[in-house]
């Protein structure tokens, strides 16, 4: 982030000078004549310069030009014969704003525009808009201005309100005639071309806060500007003839002054840079706000099907168990944002802020990720919203220099398409007549019990949900219930031994024990566990299976002595 002092000068007649924020000296390039007694120098976040200048030979046209720090032209725009722009500021939401005066309007209007300055974005007519001076904007898009309507006096309005804008504050007392504006550490600091004086003031324009600043070092102070809560300064200073620019704290007390020129030589007239940057030439974020996607999520009725396997098509022998109603009782979207420019260093913070009046900020509901976050997009889910209502949204990253926000998008939440998924390995708490199935609806998990099953049998299930939009099902997925195993004890053969084998023909939780003679068995070894000796045993069988419960136990009657 840079300085620019607009000034003349015996060798480079109108031109910009720039320096760093430490007074270092950059470079100087040639621009037109401006209107030197408004505001008329912005800067935006990129570093580029935007100018009002009168049209040489068209003293009726007045034109807006966009310089980069190198000075090299990169837009302008003329305006018509007899139109005026009369100032020109840079809002926190990245816009060029401009005050103009159009013939087919017969009005005076605050210009909304992109960095091109070319695309106008909208216009708003304000309350009583008699020539106006002095235009600056603060990081809630508040505008202060003043003009002969008032007797020079000072006015505000918000530019997020309806047209014709309102006046929020207006003072009798605060006299900023002919006078550049800056908000500086949270007040309104004037800058006067007449009386060399630099006033401040509150924001509320209830008072002047000092109506003399002190700088010691400068004695006619002409342009003003601020890096974070410290003024720059251009103009006279008080020890030999000199132009200098200086930085200074709010109290007036010096950090740096710079020579610009012989005072002979030399006229600053504005000073500027990126007005929403901190102290170390830091700036908030700057971000987009996309489009809310998936904004809604409603629907009536919900459930299963389910149909015994091997019963044939299942269309013929399915049964279904469903809910009706409203489904989930909120609903929600997706809001999408976009940081395009970290402003110097990372963002810690960023997320996505709503209401349903307009213009929601940080005080309002958001949705907020901590971290360290650079350049890229980012996605955040808006709980508890509401059928049928407009939502007003705007993505949001923060830095140390502050929040930076996005456009204002706005969305009605309504029903939408469904996604249904049946959970695989979905059965839960599994009986022998009874098991509970579960399924998703767009990433929301519901469950519901199937009653009047067969033990140990399997089911084919599948979940489903529908609304207006229509009826939704997940994939088919196989369950099954469980039953009392089935035991026998065999002799192994060609051995001595007796061996207990579980059969899943009445039990199909424990699938693929088979007999003696089949694949996969459990072998239990009867004669080590018994030692042989006649009466009750417990044998507690432990199943490696991922549909078994666990384990369980089998009562065996030894009536005779086992041979080992």
């Amino acid at each position: 982030m840079n300085i620019y002092v607009y000034c003349w000068t015996t060798e480079d007649d109108y031109c910009i000078k720039s320096y760093t924020t430490d007074g270092i000296y950059i470079n100087t390039f040639p621009v037109q004549e401006l209107h030197d007694w408004n505001n008329v120098l912005a800067v935006d976040v990129e570093d580029n310069v935007y100018t009002v200048t009168w049209n040489p030979g068209e003293y009726y046209i007045d034109s807006l030009r966009c310089y980069d720090k190198d000075g090299n032209l990169l837009y302008n725009f003329d305006s018509e014969e007899y139109d005026s722009i009369y100032a020109i500021c840079v809002g926190p939401d990245g816009y060029i704003y401009t005050l103009e005066y159009r013939a087919v309007w017969d009005e005076v209007r605050i210009v909304k525009r992109t960095s091109g300055i070319v695309d106008v974005v909208e216009s708003k007519a304000i309350q009583y808009d008699n020539l106006c001076q002095g235009f600056i904007m603060d990081s809630d898009k508040n505008i202060y201005m003043q003009g002969p309507e008032y007797g020079y006096k000072s006015v505000k309005y918000n530019y997020d309100d309806s047209s014709p804008l309102q006046i929020k504050a207006y003072s009798n007392t605060i006299d900023v005639y002919q006078r550049t504006l800056a908000i500086v550490n949270g007040v309104l600091a004037i800058g006067d071309k007449g009386s060399s004086e630099i006033k401040t003031a509150e924001l509320d324009l209830s008072a002047y806060i000092n109506e003399s600043l002190d700088i010691a070092t400068m004695r006619k102070p002409i342009g003003i500007g601020n890096i974070g809560n410290d003024f720059i300064l251009c103009g006279r200073n008080t020890v030999g003839d000199y132009a200098i620019l200086g930085r200074y704290l709010s109290d007036g007390t010096k950090v740096w002054e710079t020579n610009i020129g012989t005072w002979a030589d030399t006229t600053p007239y504005q000073v500027s840079t990126y007005p929403f940057a901190n102290g170390n030439g830091i700036v908030p974020p700057t971000v987009t706000t996309q489009e809310v996607t998936n904004a809604g999520g409603e629907y009536t009725y919900r459930g299963f099907e389910y149909y015994e396997k091997g019963s044939g098509e299942y269309l013929d022998s399915m049964y279904a168990v469903r809910e009706i109603g409203i489904f989930p009782p909120t609903i929600t979207a997706t809001g999408n944002g976009n940081i395009t420019d970290i402003g110097g260093e990372n963002a810690t913070k960023r997320g996505i802020c709503y209401n349903t009046t307009g213009n929601p900020t940080i005080e309002d509901s958001k949705v907020e990720e901590v971290g360290d976050f650079e350049i890229g997009a980012f996605t955040e889910i808006l709980t508890g919203l509401s059928t049928g209502v407009t939502y007003y949204i705007k993505a949001y990253a923060y830095n140390s220099a502050g929040y930076g926000y996005g456009e204002e998008i706005s969305f009605i939440t309504d029903e939408i398409a469904l996604t249904v998924i049946t959970v695989d390995s979905t059965c839960e708490d599994r009986q022998s007549t009874t098991l509970t199935a579960v399924g998703t609806v767009n990433n929301g998990e519901f469950r519901m019990t199937l009653y009047g099953l067969k033990p140990a049998t399997w089911y084919w299930i599948r979940a489903f949900a529908g609304n207006s939009l229509g009826l939704v099902y997940g994939e088919w997925v196989l369950c099954g219930t469980i039953g009392v195993p089935s035991y026998d004890v065999y002799t192994e053969p060609n051995t001595a031994k007796y061996r207990l084998y579980v059969s899943d023909d009445e039990a199909i939780a424990w699938r693929g024990y088979k007999g003696p003679y089949s694949g996969k068995q459990t072998l239990i070894n009867i004669g080590d566990i018994t030692n042989k000796t006649k009466g009750v045993k417990v044998l507690k069988i432990d199943l490696p299976d991922a549909n078994t419960k666990g384990n369980f136990h089998i009562c065996i009657t030894v009536k005779q002595t086992l041979k080992g």
